[in-house]
């Protein structure tokens, strides 16, 4: 009898001990999942779908012109986002960008805000059309960030369905928020954009706020006065503008990209590496951040003056460029190659057309890269 007690008592322990894994297994799994081959799909439901068309339509009407922008008022519209197999969550949805690609085609980009955090620990995040971040051009970025150990946002691709209608595969991008500041174990930190009036008074944007408002207040002002009392992550500046210079992506250079970190444990501020949209080209290789920051625009209102033409910027900028000559992208794209072919597929089966990512201009502007330092 006292042997059965035993043998029962060890069953019943061994099933509490498998469920408690599959548990662990089953909210973690996901994470994992993100970095897989195979696609996983979100599945959004719209409150009120017609709703949230007649608003795409509104804004495509508001703009006959394709080369013309948008930043008008968007409708928020009430709809539950389920990554597969997780909890749907109650959240906030909206219509992504300002210039047309995002929104022309049934592929609409969306802005959503969550009131619980997803499976990825993301409050806020978009889906956007791929053709917007040049197909695989901003995760190939994602992945050279990542080699280089610089601070970036998370993306990858999910099948998207929309109130049970397949929409085919849309570009994820984590948005700058508290997950943030955690996974990088920056305990008193904020985030912000800071845009700069023609007097060069600035107004700051916040996305999150968990240090004390003055002291980023008094971080920007030192940028201004060149003061060393806050210090840059001058390193992190120098890979941030060599990547971009690698892979041309100057719309991230754009103030209402341009996403800062304070960490105020350390007195430092880090950019974020965010929407390269590698799909669009600037000048030379190696000249993408000197030929758009020097743009009247933007030498103006972009908070890049004050720093990249900062004189630590430069030896540490050269620095960054040999670093990323040694970089082996050949083998990056070979540990990927699946990955790459699945979304290729993808956007293939999607676009009906073929889709394939040029990867052979990140090893010209390698070289080109290569041939600037020599000569320097």
């Amino acid at each position: 009898m006292k042997n059965k007690l035993n043998k029962h008592s060890l069953i019943i322990l061994t099933g509490i001990i498998i469920i408690i894994c599959i548990l662990l297994i089953k909210k973690r799994g996901i994470v994992k999942r993100y970095n897989e081959a195979k696609l996983y799909t979100i599945n959004i439901n719209f409150k009120n779908l017609d709703s949230f068309q007649n608003d795409v339509d509104r804004i495509r009407n508001l703009t006959p012109n394709p080369t013309k922008k948008y930043w008008g008022p968007r409708g928020k519209f009430k709809a539950t986002v389920e990554i597969e197999g997780e909890k749907k969550i109650k959240s906030k949805i909206r219509v992504l960008g300002g210039f047309r690609d995002h929104w022309k085609t049934e592929k609409v980009s969306l802005m959503i805000k969550s009131k619980k955090e997803n499976a990825l620990g993301h409050l806020k995040h978009s889906l956007t059309n791929p053709v917007t971040r040049g197909f695989l051009g901003d995760w190939i970025m994602y992945k050279i960030e990542e080699k280089l150990n610089v601070l970036s946002l998370e993306r990858n691709y999910y099948n998207v369905n929309i109130n049970n209608e397949r929409k085919g595969v849309f570009f994820y991008e984590e948005y700058p928020h508290k997950a943030f500041l955690k996974r990088n174990k920056i305990k008193n930190g904020s985030i912000f954009r800071v845009y700069f009036n023609a007097d060069s008074s600035y107004n700051v944007d916040w996305s999150v706020i968990s240090s004390d408002t003055n002291k980023v207040h008094n971080a920007i002002q030192s940028i201004l006065i060149g003061d060393s009392v806050v210090h840059l992550d001058y390193l992190k500046f120098a890979y941030y503008y060599a990547i971009t210079d690698l892979g041309q992506g100057f719309h991230q250079l754009a103030p209402v990209n341009v996403h800062i970190v304070y960490n105020e444990e350390k007195n430092i501020l880090y950019p974020i590496g965010n929407e390269w949209e590698c799909s669009y080209f600037l000048g030379e290789p190696f000249q993408t951040c000197k030929n758009f920051i020097t743009k009247p625009y933007y030498s103006k209102y972009s908070i890049h003056k004050f720093i990249y033409h900062n004189s630590k910027i430069r030896g540490h900028l050269y620095e960054a460029y040999e670093k990323i000559v040694k970089l082996n992208i050949e083998s990056l794209i070979k540990e990927n190659i699946d990955f790459i072919n699945t979304i290729e597929g993808c956007l293939i089966y999607d676009l009906g057309a073929n889709k394939k990512y040029n990867f052979q201009y990140l090893f010209d502007n390698q070289e080109k890269i290569k041939n600037m330092c020599l000569a320097n």
